[in-house]
């Protein structure tokens, strides 16, 4: 999580969207990870990425353990 949140503020991302199965963001380990970066960019847990998606923002979604990209927003 720590990488992600440290790749959105490098890419200017908005801000995370998470689901309540995801890890705890504010963690000692993940906090370490982001190298303070999650102090920068909002970190959001929502039930369901569907409502998001249509929002018409630059979005892109992944999940573990596979580590592939699963959606990119039309541009």
């Amino acid at each position: 999580m720590g990488t992600l949140i440290r790749c959105v503020r490098a890419f200017n991302g908005h801000g995370v969207l998470v689901t309540p199965d995801t890890v705890d963001c504010y963690s000692p380990k993940v906090i370490r990870a982001t190298a303070g970066e999650v102090f920068f960019c909002p970190v959001t847990e929502v039930p369901d990425f569907k409502p998001a998606l249509t929002g018409g923002l630059p979005m892109f979604a992944t999940r573990a353990p596979s580590l592939c990209l699963l959606y990119t927003s039309p541009s």
